[in-house]
């Protein structure tokens, strides 16, 4: 497998960059974010959506 620090920026932030979208794509201090937390099987824990947590 790939390490998780590889595969993270080809699925974020290159992608909000080609779409134009440069307040997405990464965790940082103003941008947009709706966040997926797993447990180490990769099964959603916790989900937040346009900042807030809905589970």
């Amino acid at each position: 497998g790939v390490p998780l620090a590889y595969a993270v920026r080809p699925a974020t932030r290159t992608p909000a960059r080609v779409l134009g979208l440069a307040d997405r794509g990464s965790l940082a201090a103003g941008s947009c974010a709706d966040l997926v937390v797993v447990d180490e099987s990769a099964r959603p824990t916790a989900v937040m959506r346009r900042g807030t947590w809905t589970s």
